[in-house]
């Protein structure tokens, strides 16, 4: 006879991750039928820059290799950039962001 129990926690069911995707997706929704494409597009986004924030943490050379590549691409002028924003800003955010992550990552230590 196998006695097994069935009973879960809520870590072991993803830890309300589910409920908060389904959340976001009925957000999505919403908005694609009130507001249109580009409100939808918005908040789909939303997951990809939560892990565009929590990646550089977790791997410290990735922020470096972006740095590289943005570099890259700004120094190419067959790129139409926006004529608002100053091409340096680009880089400059990129490497105020490294900065914070040495200054983070030497006092965790």
């Amino acid at each position: 006879m196998n006695n097994t129990s069935y009973r879960s926690n809520i870590s072991e069911l993803g830890g309300g991750r589910v409920v908060l995707l389904l959340l976001l997706f009925a957000l999505a929704l919403y908005q694609f039928y009130n507001s249109g494409f580009e409100a939808f597009a918005v908040v789909c986004l939303i997951p990809a820059l939560v892990f565009g924030i929590i990646l550089p943490f977790r791997n410290r050379m990735l922020l470096f290799w972006a740095l590289v590549i943005v570099n890259y691409l700004v120094s190419m002028k067959t790129i139409p950039w926006p004529d608002s924003i100053p091409l340096s800003l680009y880089n400059e955010g990129l490497e105020i962001v490294l900065l914070v992550l040495i200054r983070y990552y030497t006092l965790k230590i």
